[in-house]
């Protein structure tokens, strides 16, 4: 939704346009508050390995072929700071046969404080994914999935999170859909206002209690950087 002001043009000047003074970006709130269960699909056993690297990590930790391509798709200084990060988690999916990275997920898990990432505050013991990627050639073979089910599992009996959000922009029916499949539950719309080109106001209205909690953006706190 977008709100345009103008200016009401005197008879001799020509007509102006207008000028967004704000607009509204809905997306969706996805949560999974259980672990999935051990067993993988055919997916996993044939086809699939899943190496997890969590907490800080030496960038030589990754085997030459899947750093390389890492780089190449999220760049190689960014790269690098989330792997130094000491409360995020990659998620590798890696082709057994060719070796070859199949996919990612990133994953932010606080231990300290309420940190931020992409407007969306995220507390000590909640997970929150980012920037997950599935390489084209691997698309629409339920690879993703075996990703989120090895990696929350990890989350939740490992880190100890007691629960594992991501955001999806709320017209994107083909990644809501996935996300669902994979064992997410849409548990809150956030709505993200921006004025004059800056974002300002992040609110979240939750689907089971309908309560609406609301952050002011240019307020908040540490910033993940990521």
């Amino acid at each position: 939704m977008t709100v345009a002001q103008t200016e009401r043009p005197s008879s001799s000047a020509p007509p102006r346009r207008g000028v967004a003074v704000y607009s509204v970006k809905k997306r969706l709130l996805l949560a999974q508050t259980t672990a999935p269960p051990a067993e993988g699909t055919a997916v996993l056993a044939e086809r699939l390995t899943v190496s997890i690297f969590s907490g800080a990590t030496p960038v030589s930790a990754l085997p030459a072929e899947q750093l390389a391509a890492l780089s190449a798709t999220v760049g190689t200084e960014r790269l690098a700071r989330r792997l130094a990060h000491p409360d995020v988690t990659l998620v590798l999916g890696v082709d057994r046969a060719s070796q070859r990275p199949t996919g990612f997920r990133w994953v932010l898990h606080p231990r300290d404080e309420v940190v931020w990432h992409d407007n969306v505050p995220v507390t000590p013991g909640i997970a929150y994914g980012f920037n997950a990627f599935t390489y084209p050639e691997y698309r629409r073979q339920g690879l993703y999935k075996e990703l989120v089910r090895e990696g929350n599992r990890y989350l939740f009996e490992e880190v100890g999170c007691a629960k594992v959000t991501i955001v999806v922009e709320a017209g994107n029916q083909a990644s809501l859909k996935a996300n669902q499949d994979a064992g997410y539950a849409v548990e809150a719309t956030n709505y993200l206002v921006k004025v004059l080109g800056r974002n300002v106001l992040s609110a979240f209205r939750d689907h089971a209690s309908g309560a609406v909690r609301a952050h002011w953006v240019y307020r908040r706190g540490s910033r993940s950087g990521l």
